[in-house]
């Protein structure tokens, strides 16, 4: 920078004449002269005093003066001549300025400048070190010399404000030149703490930095020569830490002004306090202001030259031990602390407002050293006096010298130990290793104390004493503070804060060309082998956690001086690091960490292992804020990849921990060749995650916060192995190959990572205490589960393993081996899941878990998604033990919670028993031959008895359940075994208007529909048949529609049939009424084919392989016959071989033998079976002969076996059911068996629609969706993505066809994610429609509808349509057709809302039914209006102040430019709100550039006037092929968020929609515990069957019941 300039040299000071002279001669001379001199100066204006009234008088006197400069301050009378000389010369000074002193001569007035020259070079002479004998008080002298120094400094910086116009060139460029060559003459010459040059140090830089980054602000400086002689000199006094110090403060204070200047003086950063008034001034000239900053930048070199200043000195085998030691700790510190300056350099650069620029904690720490101090200085004093004897009064004036505790300090004079100079608190952390005692002046002079002699005779005299019972206690000395001391304390006051993001943030490629060159040095410094031998600190270059004092080594307890350790009790150990490092924190510690209790107990962290973390981790932070579209320089990447690969294979636990923490989106941002760090990343994360479970690795960094980044970053890398599977992750030709501990050398595969992973994650699942952190480690496991299932069902199906299974089948065959079919024991996945399953129920029922409902509740969200795994997967080998275990487990879990004392029971205990039931609900749903296991289905009976009743085995008198809300949910369970679990339980609706259009009105009459209310909870229906022959078959047979809680409605056919009826061939098919594709189904291929279709063309481009996704939802049109809904039972059939012994016992007992009682026994029997088969009556013949009835002519008649009669064919077959099930009685009529009046017909069935039908039976969820193009924020335009899919990216198509089936709105008779639009009452079958080119998911036309057994989804791609049609919508009463032009778009029938279209869904909401709706969830109800949701940012800052709104990590995420993802901090959660809004609604956003969530509009305040709703946002971003970064915004409560999808995870595109669909099932089931007052699903539905039918009660009495029932 400057190589074309030559520096400055500074001539000698010279000598006055005087110093020829004898010192007896000269000092009384200038003595004489000065004193009467400085008269006219302390009194001007008075006749005291010589008046110097000519130039050749002041030519004279002032050589006097520039001779009283030298003298030495031992003498109180020299000191005194120096100060009145000082006060001369700084009172003629003034003449350069406006305001002149009476005193200055009137020659020097004239020529100011040229007298100012030779007393400013005069004055060096103060600055000149003084030698101090041995005998002297060092103390006294050196603050002596120090006060005139700052007082001439203070003088200089205020001639140089003032100075007069005409001279002010002149003026400044001479004071700059002085301030560089009295910095020089102190600071070059490395000396100890006890010498001048420290004590003045920050005195002397912060004068020359205020004074010169005003000038250079003000364009004072004369050249660049001046700028180069600064820096040649700066870093030639590195080694002292004010110059760093005060030097990161100019600096920072610049950046923020340059910061401020750049983006129009962002409020954000004048929250920041500036360092100096100068820099207060407003700047006009940018150009200086920036050039200044660069220059000042630039000013001591990279740190990492530190390192080599160091290197010279320990190669010098002349140094002194002593004063090398204390230059190694000076330097280390000045290394750290200048790293610390450029991290917080690029924070402020980022808009980091929560940065401080003061770098307080050195006086900070200083001041509670001193109050140690003084404490144990008190505690000396009361020891010592509690044994003098008390009769020693004659020497009480003698002894009162003893209160000085070897320091020199007087007894109870607390004022000596105040800060006197910043230099005494640097001096003070510079200090060996040794012990010293406290300084009364000077706190640096720690190796020449004078007060160890005295407390040696104090203890003396003590011992002498005649009056002494006892020896008096030994003065104690303490230990120095050392540099790795500050070191510690500063990394534990700042707390590591995530980089935060704003929208104009610099570009990463101008960073790195600013800051590379500065960190990457730095992080890859070494030092001399020799550093460690020389250096203060007791460190370990290899691992932090061995780097602390081993408190097993201090032998001292009690009192304050306990843990007082010697300089030789520096033993260090790994385990003391665990007791000596975990200090206090806002956050608790899961282990009862050692908090120092005073400051000699503080750790000690190396400067040099600390700024490369630091550097290293900056590096990270930087990296880490890349845009989605922004590319980096290779040479860029190529120098951090080195960086990172060092620090990873080197495993310094510092390091590591700065690394870690702020690379957790380092492989989410899709960087080239980042692969090649994944290996010896994954180590990284494995044995920091290990280690810091016991103890803190990092001072800045709390154990658990370390252990929650641990898995952040585990979370964006978990999907990598399965998506990129066998492929090679090394490249040969790579430098980063070779090294000790480096797991390239293996050249690892992608999915060899698994074990690693899996490793992790059940160790944490283990050991892990807190609830954030098991949180995320839940969520990881669900997906990592689903990713392992994906990959091996994948690879079993690929045609490699197919020809391998072949081969091994024909090799098996020749060796006349039976092959085997069943190849799951080679699934990975199957010992994942069964150590996860492992882990999980071990802890289930654990105190730790089950007292954390958060813990709870992600412990059950991760059982409910291994539900839905593959069953070849977790049944593998047809191995039902992983599926019981979790049942069981389950069970116990609720078991355990119900059991605890009624003062343990709460909202959220019921709240996880119940979250239990439904995770019970689920699995037995999903995995129905779990009830045929005997020990499971009666573990799960008693777990319903225990929510039932309240205990087991009890009597009805004494039942009493923990609460409602238990109770309804074992009631819900009990019900799902007995009418879903293994059941068929179809999703088509068959009601009576399907029959009617299946056999025409010709058989099917609805005014002949009977209808009934059966036990108050569900409706049955009835209706003649056997008059249609194709079902009865001449057999009297009726329709049977039932409606439960639990079922929409669904037709059964009962058939009255004699009992040895058997079924021929066909007639089970005869039974069938119709098998078609349900109307509401579609013929729907077009959606299917054109989404594959588009989705076609990526699979072909990536060589990843997935497997096919299940169909999980079918329609059922099918009608079950006489058996109900249960389809075909299975008879038992006898095993073969039943009879054959099985264990040694069968074995003894002998075969029968027959003997002649049983030979005769058997020929009795056969002659008794002959004579009944002849028709011989009696068995006994003698009986025969006497039988009237047999003698008569009716014996053969009556002597036939029975058969039965014939069926009747005519009969009231209604009658003889509902007789048959026991409802036909005087005591159930009214009470189990409530008729209905379907008298008026048409509204009977429009009211049974309406209320009935249209209430739903399992968990709805609506889903909006959106497609966000790259810089897309406005609504129009993210609206207009939902009508061309086919022009968005393939990989969202393909998610589009795995998430659901589309269906056709008009005829489906399910959910459709409108209350204005969902169970349609059309059942007329549709013919198939013709093939689209495009279709519009919007929800007016078509969505995409998916289901299980216990909850229905909705997508819907909202369009502007759509909103528009919502406003329409919301009232419920119609829509006026009027308005229909405004939808139309296009010409085809799917672009086009017709009027009949408009029409037949306004009048789907009569106004009889509104109130009705109302009583629905307000997450349901309120879906009416769900579709208006979008609007501009601005008003995403009016939530609800009552609700938090967050991310998920476990602090996560960045925030956006509006601080919307504010949250997942450590314990947030605390200050959630318990309850959730009703009205939630869930978006998935699919984004194409990552930056567009943050301005993605969401809200419509408008349309809400009263508490707005809930938003959860699942941002989807394809930031890699086949990888899908995943950011999830929401408001949760204090149970957390849902998984398992957690924000900053990222998964595969193979499972990215299971995981979405159970994410959003997770949601919706979490509603049941968040919402208060939330009524399920099945008592919504049941309390509808009761309004219906109390609107619709006959009243009628049961005779005439009887009557009008069996005349029909």
């Amino acid at each position: 920078m400057y190589d074309s300039w030559t520096a400055l040299e500074f001539p000698e000071v010279k000598q006055s004449i005087l110093g020829k002279f004898s010192h007896d001669v000269s000092e009384p001379v200038a003595n004489l002269l000065i004193r009467e001199l400085v008269e006219s100066v302390d009194r001007p204006g008075t006749a005291s005093g010589i008046k110097l009234e000519n130039e050749p008088e002041l030519e004279w006197v002032m050589p006097v003066i520039n001779y009283a400069f030298s003298l030495s301050f031992i003498s109180p009378r020299e000191y005194e001549t120096i100060k009145a000389a000082i006060r001369i010369y700084l009172s003629w000074m003034t003449s350069i300025t406006p305001e002149v002193q009476k005193s200055c001569p009137s020659s020097l007035i004239e020529h100011p400048d040229r007298y100012f020259r030779r007393m400013i070079e005069a004055l060096r002479l103060i600055f000149l070190p003084r030698h101090i004998p041995y005998t002297v008080d060092a103390d006294v002298i050196i603050d002596r010399q120090a006060n005139e120094i700052r007082t001439v400094l203070s003088s200089i910086k205020l001639w140089t404000s003032k100075v007069h116009d005409d001279y002010r060139d002149e003026v400044w460029s001479r004071s700059l030149l002085f301030l560089i060559a009295v910095n020089e003459q102190l600071l070059t010459i490395p000396s100890t703490p006890d010498d001048i040059g420290p004590s003045v140090a920050p005195d002397l830089v912060q004068s020359l930095l205020d004074c010169w980054i005003h000038a250079a602000l003000h364009e004072l400086i004369p050249s660049p020569s001046y700028w180069k002689t600064l820096t040649l000199c700066s870093r030639r006094w590195v080694f002292h830490v004010p110059l760093i110090e005060i030097w990161s403060k100019k600096l920072l204070s610049l950046t923020i002004l340059l910061v401020q200047k750049i983006h129009g003086n962002t409020e954000n950063l004048k929250n920041i306090s500036i360092d100096n008034i100068y820099l207060q001034e407003d700047i006009q000239n940018f150009d200086n202001l920036k050039e200044t900053w660069l220059r000042l930048f630039h000013l001591l070199g990279n740190p990492a030259q530190f390192l080599l200043y160091s290197n010279r000195f320990i190669d010098n085998a002349q140094v002194d031990t002593n004063l090398l030691a204390y230059i190694n700790g000076q330097i280390s510190l000045s290394f750290f602390l200048a790293i610390t300056a450029i991290c917080k350099m690029i924070e402020i650069f980022y808009g980091n407002t929560q940065i401080s620029t003061d770098f307080h904690e050195i006086d900070d720490l200083y001041h509670i050293w001193l109050d140690a101090c003084k404490v144990v200085q008190d505690e000396w004093n009361r020891s010592y006096n509690r044994q003098r004897p008390s009769n020693m009064s004659s020497g009480s004036s003698g002894i009162s010298g003893m209160n000085t505790l070897s320091t020199g300090i007087p007894a109870g004079d607390a004022s000596t130990l105040t800060h006197q100079s910043l230099a005494a608190s640097n001096s003070a952390l510079a200090a060996g290793p040794s012990s010293t005692t406290i300084s009364r002046k000077n706190t640096a002079n720690f190796t020449h104390s004078l007060g160890s002699t005295k407390g040696q005779k104090i203890t003396q005299s003590a011992r002498t004493s005649q009056y002494t019972p006892q020896v008096p206690p030994e003065p104690v000395e303490l230990p120095r503070l050392r540099p790795g001391q500050y070191v510690w304390y500063y990394l534990k006051n700042n707390k590591l804060t995530p980089l935060t993001k704003h929208e104009n943030q610099p570009k990463v490629a101008h960073m790195m060309e600013i800051f590379l060159y500065w960190l990457y040095d730095p992080a890859l410094s070494t030092l001399n082998p020799l550093y460690k031998k020389y250096s203060e600190d007791v460190i370990s270059q290899r691992s932090m956690s061995s780097a602390e004092i081993d408190m097993q080594s201090v032998g001292m307890s009690g009192g304050v001086l306990g843990g007082l350790a010697s300089p030789s009790d520096s033993g260090v150990t790994r385990h003391s690091f665990a007791q000596s490092t975990t200090s206090s924190s806002d956050i608790s510690s899961p282990q009862n960490s050692h908090i120092p209790s005073n400051v000699f107990e503080y750790p000690s962290v190396d400067g040099v292992a600390a700024g490369r973390a630091a550097a290293l981790g900056a590096l990270c932070r930087i990296i880490c804020a890349k845009s989605s579209r922004e590319q980096l320089p290779d040479d860029q990447l190529a120098q951090f990849y080195t960086v990172m690969h060092e620090a990873l294979i080197e495993r310094d636990r510092l390091m590591l921990c700065s690394l870690l923490y702020y690379s957790v989106d380092l492989f989410k941002l899709g960087l080239r060749g980042i692969e090649i760090l994944l290996p010896n990343y994954l180590m990284a994360i494995d044995v920091i995650l290990t280690e810091s479970m016991k103890l803190r690795l990092h001072p800045s960094i709390h154990e658990v916060e370390m252990r929650h980044a641990c898995l952040r970053a585990l979370a964006s890398i978990i999907a990598w192995p399965t998506t990129f599977g066998p492929t090679s992750i090394n490249d040969n030709n790579s430098r980063l190959n070779q090294g000790p501990g480096n797991v390239l050398e293996i050249n690892p595969t992608y999915i060899e990572m698994r074990p690693r992973i899996l490793r992790n994650l059940v160790y944490t699942l283990r050991h892990e205490t807190d609830s954030t952190n098991l949180h995320l480690a839940l969520s990881l496991c669900a997906i990592f589960c689903e990713e392992c299932c994906r990959y091996d069902l994948s690879m079993a199906k690929s045609n490699v393993l197919q020809e391998k299974k072949v081969l091994q089948r024909q090799k098996a065959s020749l060796d006349g081996d039976s092959p085997t079919d069943d190849d799951e024991e080679k699934y990975y996945a199957v010992s994942v899941l069964r150590g996860i399953v492992s882990a999980i129920c071990d802890n289930l029922c654990k105190t730790q878990w089950n007292s954390e409902t958060i813990t709870s509740l992600a412990a059950l969200d991760c059982l409910n998604v291994m539900a839905t795994l593959p069953q070849s997967i977790v049944f593998s080998n047809r191995e039902m033990s992983t599926g019981s275990l979790i049942v069981t487990s389950l069970c116990r879990f609720v078991d355990t919670q119900l059991q605890k004392p009624p003062p343990f029971h709460s909202r959220d205990l019921h709240s996880s028993v119940v979250a239990a039931y439904s995770s019970i609900q689920i699995w037995l749903c999903s995995a129905p031959m779990l009830t045929e296991i005997d020990a499971c289905l009666t573990t799960v009976a008693q777990t319903i008895e225990f929510g039932l009743t309240g205990g087991k085995n009890m009597s009805p008198s004494e039942y009493k359940p923990a609460s409602q809300r238990v109770y309804d949910a074992a009631e819900l369970l009990l019900s799902t075994l007995f009418s879903v679990v293994g059941g068929n339980n179809p999703s088509t609706i068959i009601d009576e208007r399907r029959l009617l259009y299946k056999y025409s009105p010709q058989n099917i009459d609805t005014t002949k529909f009977r209808h009934f209310l059966v036990r108050q909870h569900s409706l049955i229906s009835i209706h003649e048949a056997t008059h249609i022959d194709e079902i009865s078959h001449g057999y009297p047979t009726l329709f049977m529609i039932t409606r439960t809680p639990y079922h929409q409605a669904h037709t059964s056919i009962i058939q009255l049939r004699p009992k040895s009826f058997e079924a021929k061939d066909g007639d089970q098919e005869n039974m069938q009424i119709f098998d078609v594709p349900s109307p509401g189904a579609l013929a729907m291929t077009g959606v299917g084919e054109i989404l594959n279709s588009i989705s076609t063309a990526v699979q072909q481009k990536q060589s990843l392989r997935r497997a096919s996704p299940p169909n999980e939802s079918k329609s059922l049109d099918n009608l079950t016959s006489a058996t109900g809904s249960m389809g075909t039972q299975k008879q038992f059939e006898f095993p073969p071989g039943f009879d054959k012994p099985q264990c040694k016992l069968d074995a003894a007992f002998p075969p029968l033998q027959p003997i002649p009682e049983t030979d005769q026994i058997i020929t009795q029997l056969s002659q008794i079976k002959n004579r009944l088969s002849q028709g011989g009556g009696s068995a006994i013949g003698q009986r025969d002969a006497h039988n009237v009835w047999i003698q008569s002519s009716l014996g053969s008649f009556l002597s036939q076996p029975p058969r039965p009669q014939s069926s009747v064919k005519k009969c009231n077959t209604g009658r003889i059911f509902l007789y048959d099930l026991g409802l036909i009685n005087g005591n159930s009529f009214n009470k189990e068996l409530i008729p209905l009046d379907s008298g008026q017909c048409d509204e009977f069935y429009r009211d049974l629609h309406q209320i009935v039908d249209r209430s739903a039976t399992k968990i709805l969820q609506t889903v909006g969706i959106f497609y966000v193009k790259d810089g897309q924020r406005t609504v129009g335009d993210i609206l207009d993505n939902a009508m061309a899919i086919p022009t968005t990216r393939p990989e969202f198509c393909r998610f589009l066809a795995e998430l659901g089936e589309g269906v056709d709105i008009a005829t489906h008779p399910n959910w459709t994610g409108h209350w204005a639009t969902a169970f349609s009452a059309e059942r007329k079958p549709l013919e198939k429609p013709r093939k689209q080119d495009n279709y519009a998911l919007d929800g007016i036309n078509h969505c995409l509808w998916w289901s299980d057994s216990l909850h229905e989804i909705a997508y819907v791609m909202f369009s502007e349509r759509s909103a528009k049609l919502s406003h329409l919508l919301a009232g419920g009463n119609g829509v006026d057709t009027q308005h229909l032009s405004s939808y139309t778009r296009g010409s085809s029938r799917e672009m086009t809302l017709g009027e009949e279209d408009i029409a037949r869904r306004g009048s789907v909401v009569p106004q009889s039914v509104t109130n009705h709706d109302q009583n629905m969830p307000t997450s349901i109800s309120s879906d009416l209006s769900q579709q208006n949701i979008l609007m501009t940012p601005a008003a995403n800052a009016q939530n609800a102040k009552s609700r938090t709104k967050s991310t998920s990590t476990i602090n996560s995420e960045n925030s956006g430019p509006q601080q919307r993802a504010s949250s997942l901090s450590y314990h947030s959660h605390q200050d959630k709100p318990a309850k959730r809004n009703p009205d939630q609604r869930i978006f998935v956003v699919w984004l194409e550039r990552i930056e567009d969530m943050y301005h993605f509009p969401y809200e419509d305040g408008s349309r809400h006037t009263s508490q707005k709703p809930d938003f959860v946002i699942i941002f989807l971003h394809n930031f890699e092929p086949g990888l899908v970064r995943v950011h999830i915004e929401g408001i949760w409560t204090k149970y957390s968020q849902p998984g398992p999808l957690v924000d900053g995870m990222v998964i595969s595109t193979t499972a990215l929609s299971t995981m979405v669909r159970q994410t959003i099932i997770s949601i919706a089931r979490r509603r049941l515990i968040e919402v208060d007052q939330y009524q399920m699903v099945h008592l919504k539905r049941r309390n509808s069957i009761q309004d219906f039918a109390k609107k619709y009660t006959q009243t009628i009495q049961y005779r005439d019941f009887l009557d009008k029932f069996i005349t029909l």
